[in-house]
């Protein structure tokens, strides 16, 4: 077939005209490839720079985007493989980044900030497809990218973290945030299921004139997401848990609602389009945390969905912003706030209201406010407070709220209308996954039969893409026609009526590199997580501050707290002598923390430390010895021996101080808590009381234990302690017990914690980069999944591999693929594969070839071929030739149903008017043959007949 390539040179395009072969092909999937390859074959060298392109059925424009592939045979024979791509491989060559841009006409024009490479970014599918946008129509290529709101999918907002990613790496991790797929046509991009023309799908089965040739071929994707239930995980923004009986947001309890595929039955919007007749019931439990079809049958399969994007919620947009007069304050006001939702009685204690911009210069920061509902000339007002950022004070005359900025309103309790509809909105997340995945996924692969498609191209042939639907049937496969969408189509250039076509109702869009390249965007979800962190560590700072007035009354040596704004000082001790005790065991070898922990559920104080003693370093202690001699001078108590538990802790404004009760005159202790201090050393008492931590009173029925013992000490450039601990108590570094970890209880890297004198990584990644930061060894920490090596040898974490330079390859799809010899062993009797000569061989010890099965062409015809040689010394012996040639005529000869009956080792029988068997094994040719006629006068010329012993030929 005859094609033209347009080559670019001198700043024009010069045309050549190119033979490709008959495998070249064109192959587009959904989420995935959209690609041209063209092979053929030129007698002199062209370069083909990239940039270089073919205009596909006339009208579809694919570019050469990496240097050309060819090999040369000799000097005037040189072969071309050319992967041309579409349009959107400009994807794969732009930095995704963040900035606000000015726009004509709908387009992008100018960057009207500095861009970001490393940002969080909150938007809807359609959002996030604007500024992929934006990206490309200022990168200086071919301009006319776009996004339609009407193409991409409503959707909650959902924050995503890039860093230093290229568009086309983020698309399928943008449409996997809202559960989705990805699309490019032409040059707009979409964000919504790739389905076309549904109900116009066409009838398609296997068989004469119904489209579809022999070698279906059915795979199942996933077994894993049959499912007939679905548990949640809601939002906990703007949830009061002590008022809604649960930190994260629940589905409607005990609910009834019927969905058909599109439409609920109880959207009072949609009513007249709700189908009842394809309508399913669903049912949500009596805790809203899971849901399922009402007529469930079958053993129980389920499954879960993370709705954390959806949360009651307010979100608007500022109808007027402006700076203040007398101060350095930003506001903006928002009339369409109702006024029975007054913000500045809806916050939630101990927390401060916030702001999240979700549009605009401001997108994706997070401010204090200050909200006035009511107040004369500043009615539904909302003040910002300003914050530092990298030394610039924001909002700012360029970083400002403007008119028409998308915001939203956290740390606050919403009236109970909010809630319901929150409830509602991830109801109908959990009903439309569960609708979705609750058939098996399956992928069938079968080809058009083209006389059926040249008859019927005026009727299908447009209806035969990437995501249009056909009505398959087929009496093995599936009984009664379904409606199963095109997710694949590969068509040869040279046959475009007869494509091979991909069938499936699930698709995969993610494959192992782009799963790969989303390993840095975790950076940026670190740096965010510290940012949201920040609302946590209130609630420990309440119990600092807890802590701070109960040490106060705690007895110890010390006055009242100071409270200057800034300390200056030469050496900060922190600490009492009478706190400097630690436990160890009966070998003085310290014991890893004390592991006093708070049971929430059981309301008691617990420690599961057995055999442990007390040690106090310092009491009775007056001169300087070596640690050795000190350990003898230690005042020791044994603790209680099968650990110990509090009383059950009912009042939850009650805190508690924890001791250690040990006697004076003895070596035995007990643990003891009160809610009132008691002094260490008081002399009309008989035991010491070791204050060993703080208890602090409920909040948001939580309790925090805080241990008290030993001292830290800070000098410029140095600090002496402990223990280093994390505001929220999950990272530490334990220095006194030589352990560390830094995560937490689900996903962390420690040393001497989880397991003794051993380094863990739990449900972590671990990865080793090389100077150009790229992957050189990966672990899943949560899939288990790995990759080793890169270059010549590669282990990838899918299960495939290559070694040798992709001479040994094996994939999931194609099984395992040997490129180059194949030999049993290197000397002596022997099994070679060879692939040159396209045989496998069997050799003896002195190199000879005794068997050789290869092909045989025979015409037009191919044949299996078997030789096989015994030798005497250097000199073929005996040699004997088979192919099927042979076996086919005599398989047409031979009357099988006698056969079996007849046959006799080493014989061989052909049959019809006369019968024959040679036998060759160590005898002479010995040819029988019966039931020759006696006589020759109704013979034809030529045929033989038997006089008496003597066989004549007429």
């Amino acid at each position: 077939m005859e094609i033209t390539l347009y080559i670019p040179k001198d700043n024009k395009f010069e045309e050549l005209l190119v033979n490709v072969d008959d495998n070249s092909y064109h192959y587009r999937e959904i989420m995935s490839d959209d690609n041209v390859i063209l092979n053929f074959s030129l007698a002199d060298f062209i370069d083909l720079p990239v940039g270089t392109y073919f205009m596909y059925k006339g009208v579809h424009k694919y570019t050469l985007y990496s240097p050309e592939n060819f090999k040369k045979n000799h000097s005037q024979h040189y072969d071309y493989t050319l992967t041309l791509e579409s349009e959107q491989a400009q994807l794969k060559t732009i930095k995704f980044k963040m900035f606000v841009a000015k726009y004509e006409n709908g387009i992008a024009t100018k960057m009207d900030t500095a861009p970001r490479l490393k940002f969080s970014f909150t938007g809807t599918p359609y959002e996030f497809a604007k500024l992929m946008a934006d990206n490309l129509n200022l990168s200086g290529n071919e301009t006319g990218w776009k996004a339609n709101e009407n193409t991409c999918i409503k959707s909650e907002r959902v924050t995503l973290d890039f860093n230093h990613d290229y568009c086309f790496d983020v698309l399928s991790r943008i449409a996997e945030a809202f559960n989705t797929e990805w699309e490019i046509e032409g040059r707009e991009i979409r964000f919504a299921k790739v389905e076309k023309m549904k109900e116009s799908a066409i009838s398609l089965s296997y068989g004469y004139q119904r489209g579809i040739l022999g070698g279906i071929q059915r795979r199942q994707f996933d077994t894993s997401k049959v499912i007939n239930r679905v548990w949640i995980q809601g939002g906990d923004r703007n949830i009061r848990w002590d008022e809604y009986g649960s930190e994260t947001l629940h589905m409607p309890i005990d609910n009834t609602v019927r969905f058909d595929g599109t439409y609920f039955d109880d959207d009072a919007a949609n009513a007249d389009k709700f189908d009842s007749e394809k309508a399913v019931e669903y049912h949500t439990d009596s805790t809203g945390c899971y849901v399922e079809r009402t007529d469930r049958k079958g053993p129980l399969l389920e499954d879960s969905l993370d709705v954390s994007k959806v949360y009651p919620m307010w979100e608007s947009k500022v109808e007027k912003a402006e700076k203040g007069t007398t101060n350095d304050f930003w506001y903006f006001w928002d009339s369409k706030i109702p006024d029975s939702l007054n913000f500045s009685k809806q916050a939630l204690p101990e927390e401060k209201m916030t702001v999240i911009f979700q549009t605009g210069m401001l997108a994706g920061r997070e401010f204090e406010v200050v909200y006035m509902h009511d107040e004369p000339n500043v009615k539904k007002r909302f003040q910002l407070i300003p914050k530092e950022e990298n030394g610039q004070t924001v909002p700012d005359s360029y970083l400002c709220p403007k008119e028409g900025d998308v915001y939203a309103v956290f740390h606050i309790k919403l009236p109970v209308e909010y809630v319901e509809d929150a409830e509602r909105r991830a109801r109908n997340e959990a009903i439309k996954y569960l609708y979705e995945n609750s058939l098996p996924k399956y992928t069938y692969d079968w080809q058009l039969d083209g006389i059926y498609a040249k008859r019927e191209w005026g009727v299908s042939g447009g209806m035969l893409g990437c995501g249009n639907f056909v009505k398959f049937s087929d009496p093995q496969f599936l009984s009664e026609p379904v409606d199963i969408r095109i997710t694949a189509v590969k068509t040869l250039l040279s046959s475009s009526l007869s494509p091979q076509i991909t069938i499936s109702n699930n698709v995969s869009g993610k494959s192992l590199g782009s799963i790969i390249k989303e390993i840095p965007a975790k950076e940026q979800e670190i740096e965010r997580g510290k940012q949201e962190a920040i609302e946590f560590s209130k609630r420990r700072f309440r119990d600092a501050k807890e802590t701070m007035e109960m040490l106060k009354e705690s007895l110890l040596n010390f006055s009242e707290g100071v409270n200057p704004i800034t300390v200056q000082t030469m050496m900060m001790l922190v600490g009492d002598e009478s706190l400097q005790f630690r436990f160890v065991d009966n070998q003085n070898k310290p014991v890893k923390d004390s592991q006093f922990v708070y049971d929430q559920e059981n309301k008691k104080l617990i420690t599961e430390n057995k055999n442990t003693y007390l040690q106090h370093l310092t009491l009775g202690i007056k001169d300087i010895t070596s640690e050795n001699g000190k350990k003898n001078e230690y005042k020791t108590w044994q603790m209680p021996a099968s650990g110990w538990e509090s009383d059950v802790i009912t009042d939850a404004d009650a805190k508690y101080y924890l001791y250690a009760k040990c006697r004076k005159n003895g070596s035995e202790g007990i643990y003891q808590i009160s809610t009132t201090a008691i002094a260490m050393d008081k002399e009309d008492l008989p035991d010491y009381y070791f204050l060993v931590g703080i208890l602090n009173s409920e909040f948001e029925g939580v309790r925090s234990y805080v241990p008290l013992s030993g001292f830290t000490e800070i000098l410029p450039g140095r600090i002496t302690t402990d223990r280093v601990v994390s505001a929220d108590g999950e990272s530490f570094m334990d220095l006194a017990n030589n352990a560390f970890r830094i995560g937490d209880e689900n996903s962390s890297l420690d040393w001497n914690v989880s397991e003794d004198e051993q380094l863990s990584i739990r449900n972590s990644n671990f990865e080793i980069k090389d100077a150009k930061n790229e992957s050189i060894a990966k672990i899943d920490g949560l899939s288990g999944a790995a990759m080793f090596g890169k270059g010549q040898n590669i282990f990838n974490a899918d299960g495939s591999f290559s070694f040798a330079n992709n001479n040994f390859l094996y994939d999931l799809i194609n099984g395992l693929e040997i490129t180059g010899k194949i030999e049993s062993n290197k000397e002596g009797r022997r099994f070679v594969i060879d692939p040159e000569e396209r045989a496998f061989i069997m050799k003896n010890g002195d190199d000879k070839e005794l068997a050789k099965m290869s092909f045989n062409i025979v015409g037009e015809r191919l044949f299996p071929y078997l030789q096989l040689s015994e030798y005497e010394g250097d000199r073929i012996r005996r040699e004997t030739l088979l192919h099927t040639e042979l076996l086919w005529l005599t398989y047409y000869v031979r009357d099988e149903r006698r056969l079996s009956s007849m046959l006799m080792p080493g014989d061989i029988f052909l049959r019809g008017e006369s019968s024959f068997s040679v036998s060759t094994i160590n005898d002479p040719l010995k040819v029988i043959m019966k039931n020759l006629p006696t006589d020759g006068q109704l013979l034809e010329p030529g045929q033989l007949w038997r006089n008496g012993n003597e066989l004549r030929i007429k």
